[in-house]
């Protein structure tokens, strides 16, 4: 997993490392300042200093300020990398829109990538027409969504940056959790958290 770094802090650090009179060794109050965020960041991502070593640099290292950081001991929750292949995105019944009802296998595997649960649902109709088959749904709490519109973002070539779609298609619908902080913190940012 890759972790952002704010470009502000690092170029203050980098313009007081470039205005020091002298390179220090790795223990100079720059490698200090550098180490202190660094481990400062990982307590906010949940990594605790138990499960942080340090490698020291290289000593034919050309840069004194280099540090290797291995997180032991955790394990990154890693989403499903590919959704299901097309034909397996959606359950194909006759007289009736493909895309509104998601294979069981997708409907699973958006709940995992969304951090959703799935459910089911049944459609509202009148009894002079023929009742639609059910459908599966992701929950988000108390919100209920329908697969086969969430697994619309997931088709292959559909959507340039499908994660980002998503995440606006879940905040719209009201559901603020990991997944949409994760892929569109701005949204949160400028117009808070759904009521």
């Amino acid at each position: 997993m890759t972790f952002g770094v704010n470009s502000v802090i690092a170029a203050n650090l980098l313009e007081a490392q470039r205005t020091s009179p002298q390179a220090g060794p790795a223990s100079d109050s720059f490698s200090q300042q550098l180490l202190t965020m660094l481990q400062s960041s990982l307590d906010r991502l949940g990594v605790g200093s138990a499960s942080v070593q340090l490698v020291p640099a290289d000593a034919r290292s050309s840069s004194p300020r280099q540090f290797l950081v291995t997180i032991a001991g955790t394990k990154a929750s890693a989403a499903p990398s590919e959704p299901p292949p097309f034909e397996m995105m959606y359950e194909n019944h006759p007289g009736f829109n493909p895309r509104l009802f998601a294979s069981r296998e997708m409907a699973n595997w958006l709940a995992e990538r969304l951090g959703g649960e799935v459910g089911t649902f049944q459609w509202q109709w009148s009894p002079e027409v023929q009742q639609p088959p059910a459908g599966y749904t992701v929950r988000f709490g108390d919100k209920e969504i329908n697969a086969g519109c969430l697994a619309l973002y997931f088709e292959q070539g559909r959507f340039m940056g499908s994660d980002r779609e998503a995440a606006l298609a879940l905040f719209r619908d009201g559901v603020v959790n990991d997944y949409v902080r994760q892929h569109r913190p701005e949204l949160i940012e400028e117009f808070g958290l759904p009521a």
